[in-house]
């Protein structure tokens, strides 16, 4: 089914973002002084809204606890002596926010036409009052017929625990569409669970003062290949998985699949990232007990030696 692009940020749209371009700056190396703050290259961030509200704070900032070479990025939620309303901020509290690709119309994004597997990337988080991280990438393909957006695959985890060393981050793509995109999109947010993140009107975003995420070396996995997911593999057989909704055990079944490359393994993945179940297979059909695990929503990785075949998703209900 087609999903068109639903993530709204009215707020965003007041100033112009990275230029449509291959991803560059993923680790925050070059920054640009604009008046009285620094923005990384390519990317766009809340400070600009200080220029023109007085007592709104700058949330974005460089940093040199890098992960790797020199610079990171440390985002930090603040609390705002403003009104707001005029950036389409219902809240008193302004999250460290930052962008990369505009959001214009049909320009959505950065130009972009291979399909990964997912991103990865290093990360500290200290919450505040049990506050929460994002981390949202989204493929998209402008329809020139309806003209909308037409959402080609996502991926977003939420970052809730205390973490003071760098720690990596997956993030598992899931495709809705079988087409080529020609925008990638990325939001990073120091205060909003990704739970919230898709489809989500961020209007709304708030958080507790003082969160503060310090990311650093994001890296786009499964690009050597025109098509990251092993398209001609996977198109030679479907596998299904069922129930969805689950509530004890997930079926998955391979139908066509030779096992040539010998077994398969199955990655449960949570929202957070991490993945919660493993569980090899050689047969065509095969089970896991999913009884134990939270209800809510997951996304699956099914690889082999050779890489990722397919990602999709689906829920546990209690």
């Amino acid at each position: 089914m087609k999903k068109t692009f639903t993530l709204t940020i009215c707020l965003l749209s007041l100033w112009g973002l990275a230029k449509a371009q291959a991803p560059v700056n993923l680790g925050f190396e070059t920054w640009t002084d604009v008046v009285a703050y620094e923005d990384p290259d390519n990317w766009g961030t809340l400070n600009f809204a200080s220029l023109f509200v007085q007592g709104v704070p700058t949330t974005a900032e460089k940093t040199t606890d890098s992960h790797s070479d020199s610079f990171a990025v440390k985002l930090v939620t603040k609390p705002a002596d403003a009104d707001l309303n005029s950036f389409g901020l219902d809240t008193d509290t302004v999250p460290g926010l930052m962008i990369y690709g505009s959001i214009s119309s049909e320009t959505a994004g950065t130009a972009y036409t291979q399909r990964p597997t997912g991103l990865q990337f290093w990360y500290k988080y200290t919450p505040v009052n049990g506050d929460s991280a994002g981390f949202l990438v989204q493929l998209t393909k402008w329809d020139n017929i309806q003209q909308e957006q037409i959402l080609v695959g996502q991926g977003a985890i939420s970052m809730k625990d205390v973490v003071t060393t760098y720690t990596l981050g997956d993030v598992p793509i899931v495709y809705e569409e079988a087409i080529e995109p020609d925008s990638l999109f990325i939001i990073l947010f120091s205060s909003f669970d990704a739970l919230h993140l898709l489809g989500s009107n961020l209007t709304t975003i708030s958080g507790q003062p003082g969160s503060t995420l310090i990311v650093d070396d994001i890296a786009i996995l499964g690009v050597d290949t025109p098509n990251a997911i092993k398209d001609n593999a996977a198109a030679a057989f479907d596998f299904t998985v069922y129930p969805n909704p689950a509530s004890t055990t997930l079926n998955f079944k391979c139908n066509n699949y030779t096992f040539a490359q010998g077994a398969l393994t199955f990655d449960v993945i949570d929202l957070t990232g991490r993945v919660v179940q493993s569980v090899s297979f050689n047969n065509t059909q095969t089970t896991t007990d999913v009884s134990t695990l939270a209800a809510g929503m997951y996304i699956y990785r099914l690889t082999d030696k050779t890489g990722i075949l397919k990602t999709g998703k689906f829920n546990v209900a209690r």
